[in-house]
């Protein structure tokens, strides 16, 4: 049967509306006046009337509900996101202002929009180093006119599992080979642990008399990459875990022939980091052939190309094999959870790789490893539009051989593109 509606207008009477398809003819309308049944234009702006009544109840009776997951939880010096959803219920469409509260101190929270006519919008909590461990209800609220709902989450700060600190890998050997030159080009690397963000300073502090240390960078600030949030939605922005200095070493006229270790020093305030390293230099005699390796990255648009040819520089008569071992690259760490990175290959293989030509391909891939459109690319080229939620690493490619009887070892560094994280 059609609904009945009541109308408080221009009669007593019961008006019945028709379900949609029917007519309207005298069965559905009761009137106390008969002559009615004839004027048409009358009975449709009756009708008209009607429906906007109940559109504007339909209006009336709508709204919304908030819902996000019950529980989250974060470290000191990290990031989570949440999803919340807005459950539209009655054909309520009006927008709907958001809110977050009962954060603790030193957390913030980011909404994706503060002001949505959709469905779901992403709350990103960033913690710093010195928020305090607990549990805390953080409450969202939403209002739209007098409409107003809440949902909220516990979220646990738990203890950081890593303390903040950064670490140096470089060479074991660096050669100074005086046959053709008294200085060596190197270079190490550096990665981010535990979400450290500070500024690091290099030094050589131990260097014998003689002997010369100059950085490329006296110091390395923290790089700020987009991390993709799972589901969509806004990345999150973090520091990039990974980077390389070039140390241009040069031995005076006056330092003997030997062995020097020496110390690359990294300092951040209080925080200092060491590594040791051994610089082996030759007399005018001794040495008997060298190599250097120099990188060129594959023209094209980097955010899609894959791939750079390694050159091989045989100096002083040297003609022996290389073996060329690509770096790991640094793990990410994304909501607390550590996700491998992509592998570097040479010549299409993992590991060490013995080249006896002057030349190699280096490659890199995510297969397996839940990356997509990983790549060794150069940034500085990329297309800006893929900038957004894209990921690139740095490590070295080591090239070591035995020249007369002593193994030397040449670094050059590499830079790669993870992808986008599936999940």
């Amino acid at each position: 049967m059609p609904q009945k509606i009541n109308p408080e207008a221009v009669w007593k009477s019961d008006l019945e509306v028709p379900r949609d398809g029917e007519g309207v003819d005298a069965a559905d309308v009761a009137l106390p006046v008969s002559d009615l049944l004839g004027n048409a234009k009358y009975l449709l702006r009756v009708v008209n009337d009607l429906s906007a009544q109940v559109e504007d109840l339909q209006r009336s009776r709508g709204g919304f509900n908030l819902s996000t997951q019950s529980a989250a939880s974060i470290e000191p010096a990290n990031a989570t996101a949440l999803k919340v959803m807005l459950a539209r219920y009655e054909g309520f469409t009006a927008p709907v202002h958001l809110e977050v509260s009962g954060l603790p101190a030193g957390v913030t929270g980011t909404l994706s929009e503060n002001d949505t006519v959709g469905e779901s919008v992403n709350l990103v909590l960033t913690a710093t180093d010195a928020v305090a461990a607990g549990t805390y209800t953080v409450t969202l609220t939403g209002t739209s006119g007098t409409r107003t709902a809440v949902a909220s989450t516990n979220l646990t700060v738990t203890p950081q599992s890593v303390r903040p600190t950064f670490s140096i890998q470089s060479p074991h050997t660096i050669g100074i080979e005086r046959a053709y030159g008294d200085n060596a080009l190197g270079g190490f690397g550096f990665t981010r642990i535990g979400g450290f963000d500070g500024t690091i300073t290099w030094s050589a502090p131990n260097l014998p008399s003689g002997l010369t240390a100059v950085f490329g960078t006296t110091s390395s600030p923290p790089v700020y990459i987009n991390y993709p949030v799972a589901g969509g939605g806004a990345p999150i922005a973090g520091v990039e875990e990974r980077g390389t200095v070039t140390m241009d070493l040069t031995a005076g006229p006056g330092l003997p022939a030997g062995t020097y270790n020496i110390q690359i020093r990294g300092t951040s305030g209080t925080l200092v980091v060491s590594q040791g390293v051994a610089v082996r230099v030759t007399g005018h005699a001794e040495a008997a052939g060298d190599f250097r390796l120099a990188l060129a990255y594959d023209a094209g648009d980097q955010s899609g190309t894959n791939g750079a040819t390694v050159t091989i520089e045989r100096l002083n008569g040297f003609t022996g094999p290389v073996t060329l071992t690509p770096g790991m690259l640094a793990p990410v760490v994304l909501y607390g959870i550590t996700f491998v990175t992509p592998l570097v290959l040479i010549n299409g293989q993992p590991g060490a790789v013995t080249v006896v030509s002057n030349t190699a391909r280096v490659t890199a891939t995510g297969t397996g490893r839940a990356w997509v459109n990983s790549g060794v690319a150069d940034p500085a080229s990329q297309s800006p539009a893929y900038q957004l939620g894209v990921h690139y690493g740095e490590t070295l490619i080591t090239g070591a051989a035995v020249v007369a009887g002593t193994q030397i070892t040449r670094t050059v560094p590499v830079r790669v593109r993870y992808g986008t994280k599936v999940y």
